[in-house]
């Protein structure tokens, strides 16, 4: 996507345009203590865009079929690029394993619970995804909440329960739901249409119960 790409490339032009300018006025040392400010202030513009564009172009995500070749595939196609292309590397990519993460993710529309893990930025159409209390997301999971489907966007609710843990690297697809203190273990996939029982433990892709 060009847009975002832009984006990011214009922030940075700035980021540093502005430490240049500093430093007609300021010792090295003086301009190098304001960059973790300058830093901060790009990447909360950064934030900031993307979270409006998502509310302007697409509104609140719901459940449905939408064809390919639609205009609402390509504005949710700009919002994903704008997640991952301009706040992804500019600020929220620092912030997974942090609670702040997961205020962007509520902004966006997720529903988070308290006291929530989250190690994974792998989130698309952000109101389909329910998150339990003490839920853990670990590092580099995807909750994936829409599949191309012979040419339809298919998008349904990813619901993942209160203490259940979503293993390293792990895929939960659309239509899904993870009862509480549910266990998908790491590299596993949870295939749409499935509920893992609450307590229970699953690994594997296809994931199966992990008897071990």
């Amino acid at each position: 996507m060009i847009s975002p790409s832009t984006g990011f490339i214009i922030l940075t032009s700035l980021l540093f345009s502005s430490l240049l300018l500093l430093h007609d006025h300021f010792s090295l040392s003086a301009t190098l203590a304001f960059f973790p400010l300058l830093y901060l202030g790009c990447g909360l513009a950064a934030v900031a865009v993307t979270i409006l564009a998502k509310w302007c172009l697409v509104g609140r995500y719901r459940p449905g079929e939408k064809p390919l070749w639609s205009t609402f595939v390509w504005r949710n196609e700009l919002i994903n690029a704008l997640h991952e292309h301009l706040a992804v590397p500019f600020l929220v990519g620092a912030l997974t394993g942090t609670p702040f993460i997961s205020w962007y993710f509520r902004l966006l529309g997720a529903r988070v619970g308290r006291r929530v893990y989250i190690e994974t930025t792998d989130f698309s159409e952000f109101d389909l995804a329910r998150i339990g209390d003490e839920a853990a997301l670990n590092s580099e999971c995807t909750v994936q909440t829409h599949l191309f489907e012979d040419r339809v966007m298919k998008m349904d609710f990813v619901n993942i329960g209160a203490q259940c843990s979503v293993g390293a690297s792990s895929l939960v697809l659309y239509d899904t739901r993870m009862e509480a203190g549910a266990r998908l273990g790491p590299l596993s996939l949870l295939m749409k249409g499935e509920a893992l029982p609450a307590g229970t433990a699953w690994a594997g892709s296809p994931a199966r119960v992990d008897r071990y």
